[in-house]
């Protein structure tokens, strides 16, 4: 009686670190989802700020436009006094959108293939 209620209390707990270690894996995989589309949605905010700074009748100090200025300002202005200037011409801009859609490739990277590594870490023994 006593060895098969300490098995059956052996393979409850093993369950229960099974399900935790699932809970735990969803959880950071809808993050990486909520990260990835912030990132995603960030990308498309600058973008539109930029086709919007092309456009000489738009005032970028009134409520819309200056909400996405605001917004898109790290990025746009961050590092224009670090990187170094090249005959007078400031990269920060490119060098920043280049490491925010790396980001966004390696977000998307861990989501894709980093799936198939999360499910055999699940279903490994204990």
């Amino acid at each position: 009686m006593e060895i098969t209620t300490n098995v059956e209390n052996i393979q409850t707990i093993e369950n229960l670190l099974r399900i935790f270690k699932e809970i735990i894996f969803e959880a950071y995989y809808y993050l990486l989802e909520l990260l990835y589309a912030f990132l995603v949605f960030y990308s498309f905010l600058v973008a539109t700020r930029i086709t919007i700074s092309w456009l000489l009748i738009i005032n970028p100090y009134f409520y819309p436009f200056s909400l996405l200025w605001t917004i898109t300002d790290p990025i746009v202005r961050r590092g224009t006094h670090t990187y170094p200037k090249i005959f007078g011409i400031s990269f920060a801009f490119h060098i920043n959108m280049v490491l925010l859609n790396k980001a966004i490739e390696f977000v998307k990277y861990l989501l894709v293939e980093g799936n198939s590594f999360h499910q055999s870490i699940i279903t490994q023994d204990l």
